[in-house]
């Protein structure tokens, strides 16, 4: 038997026989290595698929004939090996997680015993890669972990002005006045963190499909500066463009999220008196927008993990960033096929740059 289903001439009469009921469970699990063995637990027939993903030695292809290797050879998680001699002893179907020493991916395992015309027993082994769900589902945790930490402090900075509000300080009018706006940034900081957190999930969802076109970028940055420009004047920061006339092929409102987060994590950045200036341009024919700052910089040892989720840094940035801008802007970013890079000097400033697909 192939990949389409033709039965080999070297192949044993008990796999021949069981060949339809094997096509029909193939269609209906969606299948991605595919094995069949027998009691002794020898592997009598694999699919390609199997022969290319599994633990196997060389020559990585499947065996089409009687004779061949040890499950355990395949795969050395001795787990699968457990599930197949569980499906021959109870005559059920096994569900079971496998990994696999070759890039530790993770596999869910599913073991059909079959019996053949004439008595033979063999099982079928399904393996479904699951590394890509598993991984999602540890990131999940992650951000449930994190944004169980990183409310909490807010929160109970809230609980304890409030307290003291209609405590101690309530016939204090001065006392009154400056616990009034402490609360007022500590609710923006939760404000700024529940909607970033939204903001991901709303990305990482694809809830909004990407509508992805040629578009002018001077329309994109300009509305984002000018959103922004409060912020900036407030800070004491010049905002500065520098556009080229230059098109890319992009999701104008996920493109406007991208550039919208890195434009006000360098303004939160850039002392008073100091610039920001955002670019738009072609850099060996690739469009590239770019946002640099005259800020504080970033230390080498960070750069890196600037682009992790509720990453802040050193204390001096966690008191003015959720630690979502980025991450967010790069989600947003990578969802219509482009790049985010960023580079940065302590004392100088940072540069984050976006590179988008060219308009052909």
């Amino acid at each position: 038997m192939t990949d389409g289903g033709r039965c080999e001439p070297g192949l044993p009469d008990a796999v021949r026989r069981v060949a339809p009921a094997v096509l029909d469970l193939l269609g209906r699990h969606g299948s991605d290595a595919v094995l069949i063995v027998d009691e002794a637990h020898t592997v009598l027939w694999a699919n390609a698929r199997a022969g290319d993903a599994l633990d196997r030695p060389s020559p990585p292809r499947p065996d089409p004939a009687p004779g061949g290797l040890s499950l355990r050879r395949w795969v050395r998680d001795p787990a699968l090996a457990v599930a197949v001699g569980r499906a021959f002893h109870e005559g059920t179907t096994i569900d079971e997680e496998v990994r696999l020493a070759a890039g530790q991916r993770s596999y869910r395992g599913i073991v059909v015993p079959l019996t053949a015309t004439g008595g033979d027993r063999l099982a079928l082994v399904v393996l479904r890669d699951d590394t890509a769900a598993r991984r999602l589902t540890r990131a999940h945790q992650d951000l449930l972990a994190n944004l169980s930490h990183d409310l909490r402090t807010p929160l109970a900075g809230l609980r304890l002005l409030a307290e003291t509000l209609v405590g101690e300080a309530r016939n204090d009018r001065e006392a009154t006045v400056a616990f009034a706006e402490r609360i007022a940034v500590e609710a923006e900081r939760l404000h700024e963190l529940v909607s970033g957190i939204l903001d991901l999930a709303h990305l990482e969802a694809d809830v909004d499909r990407a509508s992805i076109e040629p578009i002018p970028l001077g329309p994109v940055v300009e509305r984002v500066v000018e959103r922004l420009r409060p912020l900036a004047r407030e800070g004491g920061v010049t905002v500065r463009l520098a556009m080229d006339e230059v098109s890319a092929i992009a999701d104008p409102a996920r493109l406007e999220v991208a550039l919208g987060n890195i434009l006000d994590n360098a303004i939160k950045f850039t002392s008073r008196g100091g610039e920001v200036v955002v670019t738009a341009g072609l850099t060996r024919g690739t469009p590239v927008l770019t946002v640099r700052d005259t800020g504080c910089g970033i230390p080498p040892a960070e750069l890196p993990r600037i682009f992790e989720r509720f990453y802040t840094g050193d204390r001096s940035r966690a008191a003015r960033s959720s630690g979502l801008g980025l991450p967010i802007a790069r989600h947003a970013v990578e969802l219509q096929g482009g790049r985010v890079a960023a580079r940065s000097e302590v004392g100088v400033g940072t540069t984050v740059e976006i590179r988008l697909h060219p308009v052909p």
